[in-house]
């Protein structure tokens, strides 16, 4: 491997192994990722199933982590090119397409990312991973940052994938951990399961396989993780231009500020953020979205109208500003505030929330440290997370990989483009 695990996560790593079956449930933030990766190998065989937003994000984490592994992405519209060895991302959606193919092939490990996905025993996405899974020898490893049980229902996947249950029991189990209640709806009797009984039997099952911890209970943590969150891929460059041109060029400025206008508005649009940020919402309350151009921080405030999101632009007033801000610090109805980079880089003090997304960044350190300091600052109790969306092989990747790396490029960006 080519990274060092923290001791959380090398505990992780020994639960898992010990078990054809862990569900591993910590809390965001905490590195669940790496900790399924260093139980594979590029010489086996690796299925990972996530969020179609999530599956090139995956591939850079292989990368970041083994060396010299062999990732495949399956595309809706290509035939997947089933390798000997090496790892498979596919997404849920076009699982079943696929589902023969990939029993044949026969994974060493089956990782099952964002695995409240198949909390639904009914649904098509759940069936297949369960057939999958019944057809395969495989190790299998459940991801989830979502609070274990809100519905004893949505468990019953996880007992399934352990082999302690079939899917036939699936009335039985519900009978046994549920409170049953019958219900006139329409003129129609409806049956429905509410609450939980057997609550030590339950938990007693759940800890056979599941490894949960909180943030607040892991003190190796740094005080601030960065993130680069893939897209997609999209190159917003031209072929005969290179990274290191782009960087070195104050002619290309111009260009480059139309073009990463141009990729924030395709991001602003693109289901796939939305995607990501439905998700981080199922696992905290409040969220921040730094942005530049006003038409992207508008266009992200009209489709996330269901969080009630406040902004803060460059133009608004110190009365409007401070208005934003105690509506998304006290307001439990407010889930989300965007800023503007530049209106937000001082004078503003968020705590209520340890998590940030930055859709656009700014070519100079100084001003995406400031941004930061909202969050990470006296005052923050919890590790602080910023994600950086990006398009793999897009100028911002570029601008991400040095924010998050720290590394001299930074200053030769803002040198080059600001001259």
């Amino acid at each position: 491997m080519k990274r060092r695990l923290f001791p959380h996560q090398q505990e992780a790593v020994e639960f898992i192994q010990q078990r054809r079956f862990t569900l591993l449930a910590d809390e965001m933030g905490l590195g669940k990722t790496l900790s399924a990766l260093a139980t594979t190998s590029p010489k086996e065989k690796t299925l990972v199933i996530a969020p179609k937003s999530l599956l090139y994000n995956w591939k850079n984490e292989i990368y970041q982590t083994h060396h010299i592994p062999n990732v495949q992405i399956v595309e809706a519209k290509i035939p997947p090119k089933i390798q000997y060895n090496g790892y498979i991302l596919i997404n849920y959606d076009i699982l079943d397409r696929y589902i023969d193919s990939l029993i044949q092939w026969q994974p060493d490990t089956i990782i099952v990312d964002e695995s409240h996905y198949i909390k639904n025993i009914k649904t098509r996405r759940t069936k297949m991973v369960l057939e999958l899974a019944n057809h395969t020898t495989a190790r299998i490893i459940c991801l989830t940052g979502t609070p274990l049980l809100s519905r004893v229902a949505d468990l019953f996947p996880y007992f399934v994938l352990a082999g302690k249950l079939s899917p036939k029991d699936y009335l039985k189990y519900l009978n046994f951990f549920s409170h049953k209640e019958q219900k006139i709806i329409h003129h129609r009797a409806i049956t429905q399961y509410t609450g939980i009984k057997n609550k030590d039997k339950l938990i007693a099952w759940l800890k056979e396989f599941t490894l949960r911890r909180k943030k607040k209970d892991i003190i190796d943590l740094p005080d601030m993780l960065e993130t680069i969150h893939f897209l997609s891929h999209y190159k917003d460059y031209p072929e005969d231009i290179s990274l290191k041109d782009i960087v070195k060029s104050v002619a290309l400025a111009s260009h480059v500020s139309h073009v990463r206008h141009t990729t924030a508005l395709k991001k602003a649009n693109d289901p796939l953020l939305y995607d990501l940020i439905d998700d981080m919402m199922e696992q905290t309350e409040k969220l921040v979205i730094f942005a530049h151009h006003k038409d992207v921080i508008l266009t992200l405030a009209d489709k996330l109208k269901q969080y009630n999101p406040q902004i803060i632009l460059g133009s608004d007033s110190a009365d409007n500003r401070n208005y934003a801000i105690k509506k998304f610090q006290e307001d439990p109805n407010t889930h989300i505030l965007i800023i503007s980079i530049l209106a937000g880089g001082v004078g503003l003090n968020i705590t209520n929330t340890s998590y940030a997304i930055f859709v656009e960044m700014d070519w100079t350190y100084g001003i995406m440290e400031q941004a930061k300091a909202r969050l990470h600052r006296i005052g923050q109790k919890n590790t602080t997370h910023f994600y950086y969306v990006v398009y793999e092989s897009s100028i911002d990747h570029l601008v991400a990989k040095a924010i998050v790396e720290k590394e001299q490029l930074t200053i030769t960006l803002n040198e080059g483009i600001e001259a």
